[in-house]
């Protein structure tokens, strides 16, 4: 299980199986989002920056500069620790990502603030989503989810509104 500290940019992480707690600290301000797949971690944070690590150490791994507050991340079901590459280029400012899905190592979905799903297909273009869908009620999208198939999920801001999209 793994917890974070809330204001000083620390990650507490705390493994049940033998009771001892890692701390990795690198951040300058607040992290926000975190995520974890076998001994890989990527954490987002206010200081515009994610760090990766490894489990097994508590010095970062790596670190990516954004030009933004990470407000959530998403590790590829790859696992490479590498950046490939940023999706779009043409969004307004502060249109901020609140959350990612992967469906498949080479596509994912993202929603945010600027009311919008959106779908990627990093084999076409990391430039370009190759669909996108409006939540009709102007209002920001906080979190996605998919069957992999045919449906998302999502919720928004607008009086705790979820909403099923057929896609």
């Amino acid at each position: 299980m793994l917890k974070w500290r809330i204001n000083d940019g620390k990650i507490l992480a705390h493994h049940r199986r033998n009771g001892f707690s890692v701390e990795y600290s690198g951040h300058k301000q607040k992290v926000n989002c975190l995520g974890c797949i076998g001994g890989l971690m990527v954490c987002g944070s206010r200081d515009r920056t994610a760090r990766i690590w490894t489990l097994s150490s508590n010095c970062p791994g790596g670190t990516v500069p954004m030009n933004d507050k990470v407000w959530s991340v998403a590790i590829s079901p790859t696992q490479r620790c590498e950046l490939l590459c940023c999706l779009g280029s043409e969004f307004q400012r502060d249109a901020g990502v609140l959350d990612i899905v992967y469906e498949s190592p080479f596509q994912q979905l993202t929603c945010g603030y600027d009311t919008y799903i959106r779908s990627w297909d990093l084999r076409l273009s990391p430039r370009k989503c190759v669909i996108e869908w409006e939540e009709p009620h102007d209002s920001a999208l906080y979190c996605i989810q998919t069957d992999g198939n045919h449906m998302i999920a999502s919720g928004s801001s607008y009086y705790g509104v979820l909403r099923m999209w057929d896609k």
